[in-house]
């Protein structure tokens, strides 16, 4: 019999710790959709003998690629920008690693069964 069974104050604990990691994980997607998608690219464009490269920004939508050209002023700024939502889609990853965990943990408890490892 796991301790998550014999002890219901672990169990309220890790249903709380669930329910934090749910909310968390919407959070943190709501601040990742403020940020612009896909990933910048760099187009090479040949003219009278010159080359001349200028950044575009490239994702999906609807399942088509789309290409949406970054003026040289702005470039920095939305590199920065994917760099924060590419750290905070991290985030969300670990987090629902972390809730698969915590799912995991409450379904044996649930099913009265008691883990592979013994516990």
């Amino acid at each position: 019999m796991s301790v998550v069974q014999k002890d219901p104050i672990i169990s309220g604990m890790l249903e709380d710790e669930r329910e934090r990691c749910a909310n968390a994980i919407e959070a943190l997607a709501r601040k990742a959709s403020e940020y612009p998608k896909g990933s910048i690219h760099f187009r090479i464009v040949k003219s009278q003998k010159k080359q001349y490269s200028y950044p575009f920004l490239k994702y999906r939508e609807e399942g088509r690629s789309v290409f949406k050209h970054i003026p040289q002023e702005d470039l920095e700024i939305i590199q920065d920008q994917i760099r924060k939502r590419k750290k905070i889609e991290e985030e969300v990853k670990k987090a629902k690693e972390r809730l698969r965990y915590l799912d995991r943990l409450l379904a044996e408890e649930k099913r009265g069964r008691p883990r592979k490892d013994g516990r």
